[in-house]
Parts: structure tokens; C-alpha cells; sequence
């Protein structure tokens, strides 16, 4: 047995000898304390001490039957082991988690403001700037509502997402306003509708071309017959003045030989390509004020999601 006392309440203790340089708590104080190593006995004392040991003062130690390596038992003195901190393994795992649920918020706030100011645009007819801002703001309080701690990194995340939900607005109401035009007759198009849709320089340059094409060009055109040289050149030629024919024509007359066009192509089957005219919409729809707005929601956007003050 080596017998020791506890350097704080000087409680007299004894423990089995294997506890020699081991860790252990006093009973009383709760103290931590490191179990000295015996003194050197001649034998017959040692086995002497044993036998006496019950009779000596201080906390005594049960240990008939040996305790479990992994849990020795100390009879009040506790093995005491210091925590062991978390590894860098868990809170890398823990900031991974926390920089996902922030994406996905901030994507689904963005995608929440990009379709609430398609709605609008739809039923109003006009593209309000300021709304394209609040997509920037709900993409960057995203980032907020992830949990995650704001950063550079995570103020570019919500600017692309905002960028790219702005984007994703604009191709749904041409997306909209696309199938409302081709499923609607001709016939039901509003003079207001028409002049809209000729807005595209490309569809005003095709009225014209066809306008000026004969009967027989117009066959072959819609029957996808190919052309011959002389055909070909009229073409060209028609193309050439199409231009400054259109640039002429009063809104009367746009939306008289717009017409004639729209229904001859309708009912020939001609269909114009749907990704072609939301993407040539997309570009004409892009002007300074929506450039500028744009700018201003990606901002909001980065700011928010890097906690800049800037």
C-alpha cells in the first residue's frame, strides 16, 4: 500500500501500490492528486505494513478482487482524466454543414424575390427596379438565416445566386409572354400587342422581308423549297431595302402587314424557334436602368452575405 496525504485538506489516504504516479481525486476535497511513488522496504516490512494496514488510520481501499483495467477501482479516489478538446476534424465538419444550409437559403430566397417579380411584371406590364434589389436582399439574409459566419466567399456566393435568380426572373415572364402570344389567335392580338412584338428588330425585318416577297417566293419559303440563284438573289435584295422600308412604316401599317405576316406563318406551321426569342428577348430587354438595378441587388447581395459595412 503507499499511504499519502492530500495536499489540500491533508486527509490521510492509502492506495494499492499499481496506483504508483496515477492521477486520482480525494474523496473529501475533490482534489486532484498524483499517488508518490514508496519508498524502498525490505521485504518482510512491506508484507508486515500489508497485514497491519487495516488497523491504520485513513481512508482504506477495498481490493480483494482486482478491478478492471479500464475502470480501476479506487475505493473514493477517483481516476481523474482531463477532457480531451474537439478535434479539428468536427469543427471544420460543423463550419462545412453551416456554409450549405446558407447556400440553400440563400438560393431559396432569391428564387422566392425572382418569382414574386416575375408575377408582378406579368400582370403589370412593367419590371420594377426596386424589387429586383429585395432579390439581392432575401439572397444575402439567406446567407444570414444559414447560420453560417459571414465571409468574402459567402458575400460572392449570394451576388451570383441574386445575379443569376435576376436572370431566371426575366427568361420566365418572356417564357410567359411567349406562350400567351402563340397560343392566342392572331385575330385576339390587341394593336398594342402587336406593336410589342415588334419591338424586336428582328421580328419587324422579318415583316418587312415577307411583305415584299411574292406569292411565289412565299410558297417556297413556307414549303422550305430550296431556291434557285435568281430566288436567292431576290432575297437578297429584299433583305436590303427590308430594312428601310420597316424604318418607314407608320404604326398603321406595322401592325396591318404584321398581321398579314402572323397569319400566314400560323397557318403555314412556321414556327419560330421559342429558346432563339427568349434569349434575343433577354438581350434586348437588358438596358442601362436594368443593368442598374442589377448592379444594385448583387450588391445588397454581397453585403449582406460578407457582413461588410462598406
Amino acid at each position: 500500500m503507499i499511504r499519502f496525504s492530500c495536499n489540500n485538506c491533508s486527509k490521510k489516504l492509502k492506495v494499492p501500490m499499481k496506483y504508483a504516479e496515477h492521477k486520482v481525486k480525494c474523496p473529501d476535497c475533490n482534489s486532484v492528486l498524483v499517488v508518490p511513488q514508496p519508498p524502498q522496504q525490505p521485504k518482510e516490512e512491506n508484507e508486515l505494513r500489508n497485514m497491519l494496514s487495516s488497523l491504520d488510520e485513513g481512508e482504506t481501499i477495498e481490493h480483494e478482487r482486482p478491478a478492471p483495467k479500464s475502470e480501476p477501482a479506487t475505493s473514493g479516489l477517483e481516476a481523474f482524466e482531463p477532457p480531451k478538446p474537439a478535434g479539428p476534424s468536427s469543427a471544420a465538419a460543423a463550419s462545412a454543414s453551416k456554409f450549405t444550409a446558407s447556400v440553400i437559403c440563400s438560393c431559396v430566397g432569391a428564387l422566392i424575390g425572382a418569382f414574386i417579380w416575375a408575377l408582378i411584371a406579368k400582370f403589370t406590364g412593367y419590371e420594377i427596379g426596386y424589387i429586383a434589389i429585395g432579390v439581392g436582399v432575401l439572397s444575402g439574409f439567406g446567407i444570414l438565416f444559414g447560420g453560417a459566419e459571414p465571409s468574402q466567399k459567402l458575400g460572392v456566393t449570394a451576388a451570383v445566386i441574386a445575379l443569376c435568380a435576376i436572370i431566371g426572373g426575366k427568361v420566365l415572364v418572356l417564357n410567359w409572354i411567349y406562350d400567351e402570344y402563340a397560343e392566342k389567335p392572331v385575330s385576339a392580338m390587341t394593336d398594342r400587342e402587336i406593336l410589342a412584338s415588334l419591338d424586336d428588330q428582328e421580328n419587324l425585318l422579318g415583316v418587312a422581308i415577307f411583305t415584299l416577297m411574292d406569292d411565289n417566293l412565299r410558297d417556297k419559303f413556307s414549303n422550305g423549297t430550296e431556291l434557285n440563284d435568281d430566288e436567292r438573289q431576290q432575297i437578297t435584295d429584299i433583305t436590303i431595302k427590308a430594312g428601310a422600308i420597316a424604318g418607314a412604316w407608320t404604326d398603321e401599317e406595322k401592325i396591318h402587314n404584321a398581321r398579314l405576316t402572323y397569319s400566314f406563318t400560323r397557318e403555314q406551321g412556321i414556327d419560330a424557334d421559342k429558346a432563339s426569342i427568349i434569349k434575343e428577348g433577354l438581350i434586348q430587354s437588358l438596358g442601362i436602368m436594368d443593368l442598374l438595378f442589377a448592379a444594385l441587388a448583387v450588391g445588397a447581395a454581397y453585403k449582406l452575405g460578407s457582413g461588410s459595412n462598406a
